[in-house]
C-alpha cells in the first residue's frame, strides 16, 4: 500500500517493489527509500567520472558501482577546487598508507548540486580516479 501510495510512475514503482522483494525491505524501509530518493540516486543519477581512464576495466566498473551510495549528503556544496582538494587526499592516503597490494585510492564527492561542465574540467587533468555524483530532487515523485 506505501507503495501505491508514494510511486505514481509505473517504471519507479515496479524498480521500488523489485529492490524491496530482493532486499527484504521492512514497510518502513521502503518509505525511507522512496521518500530518500534511491531510485533516482541508483538508477538514474547522473554522474561524472574518470575512472575509465585512469583504472583497470574491472577497477573501473567496481569504483562505477560504488557511486551507487545510499547516503544522502545535501548539505556537501559542489565547488571546483574541492577536485584539487581530494586529489590531494587521495596522494596523501595512497602515499602513507596504501600497500604494493593495494589499488590505488578512489575519490567519490558526494554534491548537492552538479554543473556537468564544472565536473568534467574540474577532473579533466587530475591523475586520482574520482567521480562526482549529484542527488536530484525527490519532489517529482511524490
Amino acid at each position: 500500500m506505501a507503495l501505491m501510495d508514494k510511486v505514481k510512475d509505473e517504471r519507479v514503482y515496479l524498480w521500488y517493489a523489485s529492490e524491496a522483494a530482493k532486499n527484504g525491505w521492512s514497510r518502513n524501509v521502503l518509505v525511507h527509500q522512496i521518500e530518500s530518493g534511491l531510485y533516482e540516486r541508483q538508477a538514474i543519477a547522473e554522474k561524472v567520472n574518470n575512472f575509465e581512464s585512469r583504472l583497470a576495466p574491472a577497477q573501473s566498473e567496481l569504483a562505477s558501482q560504488m557511486m551507487k551510495d545510499p547516503y544522502i549528503f545535501d548539505f556537501i556544496p559542489f565547488k571546483p577546487e574541492y577536485a584539487g582538494q581530494l586529489n590531494f587526499y587521495l596522494s596523501a592516503v595512497d602515499g602513507i598508507l596504501k600497500t604494493e597490494q593495494d589499488n590505488p585510492s578512489i575519490g567519490l564527492p558526494l554534491c548537492k548540486t552538479k554543473n556537468n561542465i564544472v565536473a568534467e574540467y574540474s577532473l579533466k587533468d587530475i591523475s586520482k580516479p574520482i567521480g562526482v555524483k549529484r542527488r536530484k530532487s525527490v519532489e517529482k515523485f511524490r
